[in-house]
């Protein structure tokens, strides 16, 4: 009887034993788990916030302040006087 009471002990013990380790290995993978989002979440803020600030220098860049002021650069020159064309036959255009 002692025999089987003792071998019982034995394996309600390694038994439990187990099922520490198990859950502490869970516990410390949910952990890691949990920093790797933050990680992760981190990031994706950063890249919002690089994203929006090009949105913002693109926006700057296709400004008509920006374009009128690299004129030059461009090649164009200001039109003082504008010609604008009058043809007296109608035009048409062939609809589909």
């Amino acid at each position: 009887m002692k025999q089987k009471l003792f071998s019982f002990q034995i394996l309600f013990f390694s038994l439990s034993f187990f099922l520490i380790v198990f859950y502490i290995i869970q516990v410390n993978a949910t952990a890691i788990k949990g920093y790797q989002i933050h990680d992760l979440e981190n990031y994706v803020a950063n890249l919002k916030e690089k994203n929006r600030q090009l949105e913002l220098s693109l926006t700057q860049v296709r400004s008509l302040e920006h374009i009128s002021k690299d004129v030059s650069m461009l090649g164009l020159v200001k039109n003082e006087t504008p010609l604008y064309l009058k043809a007296d036959i109608p035009s048409f255009a062939l609809g589909k």
